[in-house]
């Protein structure tokens, strides 16, 4: 009862703050951020409907709630309401000027690889086929006559623009990956097949960190595939953080522009955007055409140690409102680049999971600038000639049988190779006699979990080692000098040599006989004899 009295007393308490509290928001420096974000401790406890019913307390996410000023979220901290409070940043699309015209940029990725990419029957397999991307963004004009209107699907607008289209940036970028090739129309797009899911998270081309998030939860709950985010902001945030690692941990392939400098703003490895610079979250830089080469540009471009690969960013020629194409540039249009290898990725399979897709991306990259990693184009340039040539390898299958007579059944389907694919592949139970097959191990040792087929989205060679259990019987036979049998005993488990038998010799015995039998009582294997002298020993 006391408990329940003081939880009454503590949403009364806060509720009063949110209806009268007149806020500090004028205190705040309202260009980094909008209100405050509030983790809930346990909200099974806390009565988020009575939160919201006064009415300047928004539900966010489950758990999550914005408030609009410091009191309320403080006064919630110290009535234990809280796990965590922290600012609810403002966000901008990553643009920058506008630049010389050209679709330069598919040319040095090499695009034309993916539009002409076939599987064994002929089929398109790295044009994002069945794949749904989420351009978390300003919206998408659907109408524009170089999308595949069916590939486009319905809006979801969490910023309340009146279409679900707020400005020309999310159009812009939807175009980079999934414009329509070789009809003569706008421009081409890097993986003309993907499914858009455009989700409007800016009003007058802002956002913020609790916008973003509730984007990101619909996206996961929607069971996209690939989410790109040309956004971000300068700071640091736990409940975009979460956000972000649970599309991960969902198995979504997050790409994110690594940022833009604003003109006069110090340049420096220090300074990080988010959410690209999250674990989990691939950051891509920004190149530009460089004469008849390509390099970093510093003029915009955020570098840092976050960054995992670089592409063009620069004079990148897409889709515009008015259903025509404009030029721009930033690294929210080499993102969109990735995002649409992350579609080709998982059009080959769909459980690729996000550190096997980045471990090929990197795998793949032109290694640009200092040799190896460095901070201004991460592990590379994309690369989508190499990065298709890293989705067809072959990868060797590898088994340890652990005992000579240990084989495959005639006619088992024995996976020698495999590549990167949709399906799991099983694989195939060897036989030994006087054995049970227990299961192909990872390890020698045979430790931790037991596999039973090579998972789809797996890569890399793979060695199998199997475990066995001894399930033969093994007896101990004496004879007499005229080939009388005195005895038959059956004996221990691991005995495999005679001389480990350990019997009593019986009186007139002269031969003996170890003999091994399966479950049926077939003989195993050729027996073994030793002769029996009088001092009831053996002797082999």
């Amino acid at each position: 009862m006391r408990r329940l009295g003081y939880r009454a007393l503590a949403l009364l308490t806060v509720a009063s703050v949110l209806l009268l509290s007149p806020g500090r928001a004028a205190e705040q420096p309202e260009t980094e951020f909008d209100g405050y974000l509030v983790r809930l401790s346990d909200p099974r406890e806390w009565n988020g409907p009575v939160l919201l019913s006064a009415g300047t307390c928004e539900e966010v996410s489950d758990g999550l709630y914005r408030v609009e000023d410091l009191e309320t979220a403080q006064a919630m901290d110290q009535l234990g309401m809280a796990e965590y409070y922290e600012p609810n940043y403002r966000l901008e699309l990553l643009e920058s000027g506008s630049y010389m015209p050209a679709q330069w940029n598919l040319l040095t990725v090499h695009a034309q690889t993916a539009w002409e990419h076939t599987d064994g029957q002929g089929a398109y397999d790295m044009r994002g086929t069945g794949v749904t991307v989420a351009v978390i963004d300003s919206g998408v004009y659907r109408e524009h006559p170089d999308f595949k209107q069916e590939h486009i699907l319905d809006y979801y607008d969490l910023a309340g623009t009146d279409d679900g289209v707020d400005v020309w940036h999310g159009t812009f970028v939807a175009g980079v990956i999934a414009a329509q090739v070789n009809n003569a129309l706008g421009v081409d797009g890097v993986a003309p097949d993907v499914t858009i899911l455009p989700i409007c998270v800016t009003k007058n081309g802002g956002s913020d960190t609790a916008l973003l998030i509730q984007a990101i939860d619909y996206a996961v709950k929607q069971g996209v595939d690939v989410i790109n985010l040309s956004i971000g902001g300068k700071y640091g945030n736990e409940s975009l953080k979460k956000a972000c690692q649970d599309a991960v941990d969902a198995g979504i392939l997050v790409i994110a522009a690594a940022g833009n400098y604003k003109s006069g703003e110090t340049k420096s490895s220090a300074c990080y955007m988010y959410p690209a610079s999250y674990d989990g979250v691939v950051s891509v830089s920004a190149c530009k055409q460089d004469g008849e080469t390509v390099s970093f540009d510093s003029s915009y471009s955020y570098f840092n140690d976050r960054v995992t690969v670089a592409a063009p960013g620069t004079g990148v020629q897409s889709l515009y409102l008015d259903g025509g194409t404009a030029t721009k540039q930033g690294t929210s249009f080499a993102a969109p680049v990735v995002t649409a290898m992350a579609a080709m990725a998982k059009q080959r399979s769909r459980a690729i999971a996000p550190e096997t897709f980045t471990a090929l991306l990197c795998g793949s990259a032109v290694d640009l600038g200092e040799a190896g990693y460095d901070l201004y184009y991460g592990f590379g340039l994309a690369d989508i000639a190499a990065f298709a040539g890293a989705l067809d390898r072959s990868y060797s299958v590898t088994y340890r049988l652990g005992a000579e007579d240990a084989a495959f059944a005639p006619g088992a389907q024995v996976p020698r190779a495999y590549a990167l694919g949709p399906e799991d592949i099983p694989l195939p139970e060897p036989v030994r006699p006087g054995y049970r097959f227990l299961g192909w191990y990872e390890t020698e040792d045979a430790s931790g979990t037991p596999v039973g087929e090579l998972p789809a989205g797996c890569v890399g060679d793979k060695t199998y080692y199997a475990a066995w259990s001894d399930v033969s019987t093994r007896y101990f036979a004496q004879y007499a000098s005229d080939g009388r049998l005195l005895a038959v005993e059956q004996l221990p488990q691991g005995t495999d040599r005679i001389a480990d038998v350990e019997v009593e010799i019986r009186d007139g015995a002269v031969l003996g006989s170890l003999f091994w039998v399966d479950e049926t009582g077939a003989p195993l294997r050729e027996a073994e004899y030793a002769l029996l002298n009088g001092t009831r020993t053996l002797e082999s």
